[in-house]
C-alpha cells in the first residue's frame, strides 16, 4: 500500500501543473483578444477601451519626435528656394532674400551655387545669371537664378 501511496503523491503535482498551464492560456487568450480587437478597432465608440485607443493614437501623433521619420528639409533654407519653368536646358529658381542673409557680397555667387547643388542633388551645376527682384520701392524680396547642369 505504501508504493500506491507513492504513485498519488506524485500525481498530484502533475495536476496542479495543468491548472497553472489553463490559468497562463486564459490570460494569453485575453492579451490576444485585446490586441486582436485593438488593431481591428472592434470596440464600440464611447467605451473605455475606445477612448484609450483613441488617446494612445492622439499621444503618439502629438509626442512622437520629427527627427524619427527624418521629416525634416535636407537644407536650412529649402522653403527659400522655388522652382521656376525652365527654358531651353537651363533651371530657373527664385531665391528669396533670407536665404543670403549674412552673406558678403562677394561670397553671394558661391554660397547660393552650393545651395542650388544640394537643393537640386547635382554638385555639377552652375549658376548662369542671378538677377535681384525688387518691388517699385526698391526693396530687395529675392533673386531670380538661372542655372545649368
Amino acid at each position: 500500500m505504501s508504493s500506491r501511496t507513492n504513485i498519488h503523491e506524485h500525481a498530484l503535482p502533475h495536476t496542479a501543473t495543468r491548472e497553472g498551464e489553463s490559468s497562463l492560456h486564459k490570460v494569453w487568450s485575453t492579451i490576444k483578444l485585446v490586441i486582436t480587437r485593438s488593431i481591428f478597432w472592434a470596440y464600440e465608440r464611447g467605451s473605455w477601451q475606445y477612448d484609450v485607443i483613441v488617446g494612445v493614437i492622439l499621444a503618439f501623433l502629438f509626442l512622437t519626435p520629427r527627427a524619427w521619420f527624418r521629416d525634416q528639409p535636407r537644407i536650412p533654407q529649402a522653403s527659400d528656394i522655388s522652382s521656376l519653368p525652365s527654358e531651353r536646358g537651363t533651371h530657373q529658381y527664385f531665391v528669396d532674400r533670407e536665404a543670403l542673409a549674412g552673406v558678403r557680397d562677394d561670397q553671394q555667387v558661391s554660397t547660393l551655387t552650393r545651395l542650388l547643388q544640394v537643393r537640386a542633388g547635382n554638385p555639377r551645376l552652375t549658376l548662369t545669371r542671378m538677377e535681384p527682384v525688387v518691388d517699385s520701392e526698391g526693396e530687395l524680396h529675392g533673386y531670380i537664378v538661372s542655372t545649368r547642369p
